[in-house]
């Protein structure tokens, strides 16, 4: 469901890992970018039940933007 180009270049990795870590005291700050987020996720019909994966990416995408 990623943008494979986007994967393979790091872009989004770094953009997840930089609005959690720069932004995490000020979620007024990040909203935009969760709202665009959520549009897509609807637009792609992201379930439920696909979230625990999602989930898991996420983290190792911050965690991986932190090193």
């Amino acid at each position: 469901m990623f943008n494979q180009t986007n994967q393979k270049r790091g872009i989004q990795q770094e953009a997840l890992g930089y609005a959690a870590g720069e932004h995490i005291t000020n979620l007024e700050a990040i909203k935009p970018i969760i709202e665009r987020i959520s549009q897509k996720h609807r637009a792609l019909e992201v379930k439920t039940e696909h979230y625990p994966d999602v989930g898991e990416t996420l983290l190792q995408a911050v965690k991986d933007g932190f090193n």
